[in-house]
């Protein structure tokens, strides 16, 4: 089996909703998805990346991998 074959045999695991066949990201490190249509990003919880939309101190931030 050749890595491509693998690839094509992957289950996507937003099959059937708008973020199937979402393009690798920022979110894919958290496990998330984007809709290409409407520009949504869907981040499964509780970890997330930093935002500065909230406080410096939120416990489920979590740096991007190599910062620590």
């Amino acid at each position: 089996m050749t890595a491509e074959t693998a690839e094509k045999t992957t289950v996507d695991p937003f099959k059937g909703t708008p973020y199937e066949g979402s393009p690798d990201g920022w979110w894919t490190e958290y496990g998330g998805a984007l809709d290409v249509v409407s520009g949504v990003v869907y981040l499964p919880g509780p970890e997330h990346p930093p935002s500065p939309f909230h406080k410096d101190d939120c416990p489920n931030c979590r740096p991007p991998r190599g910062e620590a």
